[in-house]
């Protein structure tokens, strides 16, 4: 549902996971699996939208010359990009096959009351990837989007 109210366009956070997160992981995904030895800092920079100079520091102070599939996530957990403090904030949680509601609330920065709410009333107790899509549709959210 999109209701457009003076500059806020108002999405589901399905919508926006689709549009600014679930694109971005296929693009890093493909990024990785496509690279044979090193990964270019400029598609690096483009992928998880950080800016190259922050690359550089983040290989300098780990001590890499370049990068590959593996050093690129060495990248996300040092970033500081949307997508890589995601990543940062899945690896606390121990990347579990079942998540909680309020796991799932603390990676995407949503609220914890809502997100618990939405479960008990969709009778989720363990969040599996699968069921993300059912939660998050359920969850309204706004943002300027120019």
């Amino acid at each position: 549902m999109i209701k457009i109210s003076n500059f806020y366009t108002y999405h589901s956070f399905l919508e926006f996971y689709k549009a600014r997160i679930y694109d971005v992981l296929c693009e890093i995904d493909i990024l990785i699996k496509t690279s044979e030895n090193y990964i270019n800092i400029t598609e690096i920079s483009k992928v998880l939208n950080l800016n190259e100079e922050e690359i550089n520091n983040i290989m300098i102070s780990k001590g890499l010359k370049n990068i590959n599939q593996k050093s690129f996530f060495t990248v996300m957990e040092q970033g500081s990009s949307y997508i890589c403090k995601l990543y940062q904030k899945e690896k606390e949680t121990g990347s579990p096959y079942f998540y909680t509601p309020e796991q799932i609330a603390y990676i995407y920065d949503l609220d914890t009351d809502i997100v618990v709410a939405i479960c008990e009333e969709l009778g989720i107790a363990e969040i599996t990837s699968f069921l993300l899509a059912d939660i998050f549709g359920e969850i309204t959210i706004d943002f300027f989007d120019h």
